[in-house]
Order: C-alpha cells, then sequence, then structure tokens
C-alpha cells in the first residue's frame, strides 16, 4: 500500500461526486503505487492534524511531461500532447484547479523555477471513504488556497 499526501485545498476537489480529481502529480521517487494497489490518500500526512481522507484502487501510473512555457503543454505516456485554452483547462480541473491559471499559480508558488516538469501521475477510481468530522471538513474549506 501506497500514501499519498495532499494540502487541504485538494480534499474537497478528492471527494467531489461529480467529476472528482482521481489523480495526482509527482515527482520520480523510490517507488510509486502500481495498478490494482490500494492507496492511501492523507491531508497533512505527517501532521498532528493529518487525517485519512480515504482509500482508493490505484488505475493506472503513468510518465507526465508539463511544460509551462509560453505555449503550455502536458504529455501523459503516449498519448498525443493537451494543448489549447479548454484541453489546458479540463486536465487541471480533473487534478482539482479550477482552471489552468490557477493551476499554473499553485506550481509557481509551490515548485519555483520549474518550467517543465517531468514525473508520474497517479491515476484511481473511486474512492472507499472513511470518517472524517466535520471540524475537519471545515477547516479543509477555510484553508483552500487563493483561487482555488
Amino acid at each position: 500500500m501506497v500514501a499519498y499526501s495532499f494540502q487541504p485545498c485538494f480534499v474537497v476537489p478528492i471527494r467531489r461526486l461529480v467529476s472528482p480529481k482521481r489523480q495526482t502529480i509527482r515527482a520520480e521517487r523510490k517507488r510509486h503505487a502500481i495498478a490494482g494497489e490500494k492507496l492511501q490518500l492523507y491531508c497533512r500526512q505527517r501532521c498532528k492534524d493529518g487525517y485519512l481522507i480515504g482509500t482508493a484502487l490505484c488505475d493506472e501510473v503513468l510518465p507526465i511531461r508539463i511544460e509551462f512555457a509560453k505555449h503550455s503543454r502536458v504529455t501523459i505516456g503516449n498519448l498525443a500532447p493537451i494543448a489549447g485554452r479548454h484541453a489546458l483547462n479540463q486536465f487541471a480541473y480533473a487534478d482539482g484547479f479550477g482552471s489552468w491559471e490557477e493551476l499554473q499559480w499553485f506550481w509557481e508558488h509551490h515548485h519555483r523555477k520549474i518550467v517543465n516538469f517531468s514525473g508520474q501521475i497517479i491515476f484511481w477510481g473511486p474512492l472507499i471513504y472513511n470518517p472524517v468530522s466535520e471540524e475537519h471538513d471545515n477547516a479543509d474549506n477555510a484553508q483552500a488556497a487563493p483561487g482555488i
């Protein structure tokens, strides 16, 4: 089982009933999940107020390249690049953002000086929910990143 930790601003998109966030973009590391493996999705995993959002099964892990240059595009595996405002906005929404501009803002503020990124994109199926208190739900909404 592999665990992934998310910032509070991603809890609501992960829990959405309609078009939920079912992917995460991560840098290379020793081990990522593999298809069929159970994932644990946490909010602030290593903090004293961290909690389990839920669990899900990994559907697929593919290489991803994101180019934040003037002509932005995203390439996942061997698929045709995602480019153009509409397609990039759809990709950003699937990753928990309201638009491509919000995704770019997040990356600029959390991953400074990255013009091009190469890593992995992990896809999962429907969440298996775990009890989470209303206190966490309210805190998540209050701590969402600006513009998200």
